[in-house]
């Protein structure tokens, strides 16, 4: 029974990354065409637009975590030159390897 539950969970997972993952999972403000680029999510969209307001340096807010639109992502990032990730910051929010999408994108541009 549990494996059968986990297993529907699974494919709901599919269905959700197939239908629903589009533009609106993430939204970017401030200079489009900069080559730098602010990451993060949540509550430090205020902050950032605040810090950024003026300077040549876009801003990518992630609205969707889990599934992670990683395709959507990547396809911002390229050609973007400085990535500043104000994803993990003093709290830590998560925990190393839970989300491991941003890793993967983040490191991939290093």
């Amino acid at each position: 029974m549990i494996k059968k539950m986990k297993e529907k969970r699974l494919r709901k997972m599919e269905t959700i990354k197939n239908d629903f993952l589009t533009e609106d999972c993430v939204k970017i403000y401030g200079d489009l065409d900069s080559k730098n680029l602010v990451i993060s999510f949540g509550s430090t969209k205020g902050v950032i637009l605040e810090a950024i307001d003026g300077l040549p340096v876009k801003f990518l807010q992630i609205q969707v975590l889990k599934p992670f639109p990683i395709k959507i992502v990547k396809d911002i990032l390229r050609g973007i030159t400085n990535i500043i990730s104000a994803i993990r910051g003093e709290s830590n929010y998560f925990k190393e390897g839970e989300i491991p999408e941003i890793e993967e994108i983040l490191k991939e541009k290093v």
